[in-house]
């Protein structure tokens, strides 16, 4: 039965993307999706396949908020764009507009972009607040690093793995 609801709902969600829809991650599948990942992308322990989360909030956090910038892309590179959520200490915003604007000097950046019914990729980095105003794909460098993984939505709920970097055959 979860399953079929989980289904139903991401149906929904990339049939309607574009409309308003209010509520907090169980309302609206985009909030659980990256609820789902912001809660796997910290580790308690620093490590190489995390981001810091110390880091991550001297980076992009003010008042207690980290700001997010979300971007959700379909199977055919199509941007989704639902509206903000907030939870757990988090300032979600989806578009390039970014409203509400950002305060700070910085944001943490969540790139998904979906592979299937039920398989997404992701990508989540700390990148200065005008990150929108230059070329696509260009990003500044961060000392926070960047985490990749990816997500299943499965009968069990939304399942989040980081997936280890490559390893250069020059370092």
């Amino acid at each position: 039965m979860n399953f079929l609801k989980l289904t139903l709902a991401l149906i929904l969600f990339c049939a309607c993307a574009t409309t308003s829809h209010k509520g907090g991650p169980k309302a609206f599948p985009a909030c659980a999706m990256l609820q789902a990942v912001l809660n796997e992308v910290f580790h308690p322990v620093d490590d190489d396949l995390h981001l810091s989360r110390a880091c991550v909030e001297e980076r992009a956090s003010i008042a207690d908020k980290i700001w997010v910038d979300a971007r959700i892309f379909d199977q055919d590179g199509k941007q989704l764009l639902p509206k903000e959520c907030e939870f757990d200490g988090y300032q979600i915003r989806f578009g390039k507009a970014g409203e509400p604007q950002n305060p700070g000097d910085g944001v943490l950046i969540v790139s998904i972009s979906a592979h299937g019914n039920s398989q997404s990729t992701f990508v989540a980095q700390t990148e200065n607040q005008d990150w929108q105003h230059r070329p696509p794909n260009v990003y500044a460098p961060s000392h926070c690093g960047s985490v990749s993984g990816k997500i299943t939505l499965g009968a069990e709920g939304i399942e989040v793995s980081i997936i280890p970097a490559p390893v250069s055959d020059l370092e």
